[in-house]
Formats: structure tokens, sequence, C-alpha cells
């Protein structure tokens, strides 16, 4: 036997047409898109009361989103549940370098090597950022910058 659920979804006519809107939209990411269906599938005022494992076969969410989704809204609201809030470390974040600091990195890396050293390494260039942009950059962000130029090169 199924365990009752803890939070029930009763939604608004004013809030169906906000979610179905949402989800029509082709700007909006998958996982808001998501959330709105599961939403919209645990609505127990405009439809047939379904459990979270079944609402789980027809959204393609594991059961924890579900849940936490359930959660989010009776605790929350709607507005807690359609609105993404990104890690500031997250790959969506601001980037550190605009397009011209990226051009001056570039330059940096296809002029001549410091001396003592036959080419530039990522560690070189992220050292030669830090002093000539004044902006710290990881070793990382650079190979993506350059794997990027070398790409466009082609």
């Amino acid at each position: 036997m199924a365990r009752p659920k803890k939070y029930t979804v009763n939604l608004s006519d004013e809030e169906v047409k906000q979610l179905e809107e949402i989800i029509h939209d082709k700007n909006v990411s998958r996982t808001l898109r998501k959330r709105c269906s599961v939403l919209l599938n645990l609505d127990e005022t405009h439809g047939k009361v379904i459990t979270y494992v079944e609402c789980e076969k027809i959204s393609g969410a594991c059961r924890a989103t579900v849940a936490n989704i359930a959660k989010m809204y009776c605790t929350k609201g709607i507005d807690a549940v359609i609105v993404l809030n990104r890690n500031v470390n997250s790959d969506t974040a601001k980037r550190k370098l605009d397009c011209e600091a990226e051009k001056q990195l570039l330059e940096i890396a296809s002029g001549q090597a410091p001396e003592g050293y036959s080419r530039w390494t990522l560690r070189l260039l992220a050292d030669a950022s830090r002093e000539k942009l004044g902006i710290p950059v990881s070793k990382d962000t650079i190979r993506r910058i350059l794997r990027r130029a070398d790409g466009l090169q082609k």
C-alpha cells in the first residue's frame, strides 16, 4: 500500500493558464517545462488524482523530483517553482572574460613565448593574463577559449 501524499497540489485557473503558457514557450528550459508538467499532472482540482509514481511515469522525472516540486509549490508557492535559481558557479553564470579580454588573451597566446620557454603553456597564459589583463583566469577557461578560437579558424 502506498503512503498517502504529504503535499496536495490544488492549482487555480490562473496558475493552470500560466503553467500551460510556460510549457508552450519555445525559449523556456527543459527543467522549467518539466516542473510545470509535473504540477499540472499532480493538480487535483482540474483532473483526475494521480500518485507520485504515476506522475513519475507520465512526466519522466524521478520520484524525488516529483515530491520536491510538490513540496516547493505547497510551501513557497508557484513563483518558487517557475523560477530557476542558478548557482553563481554554474555554467550559465556570467562569464569572466568578455570579447575584448578574449581577444587580448589570444594576442598574448599568438605572440612570442616568454624568455626561457619554447612555447606558451596554460599556466604561463594564466600568469600573463593576470599581469596584463588584471583578471585572474583559470587554466580551464583559457583552454576553452583557445579551443573555441581554434575551431573558428578551421
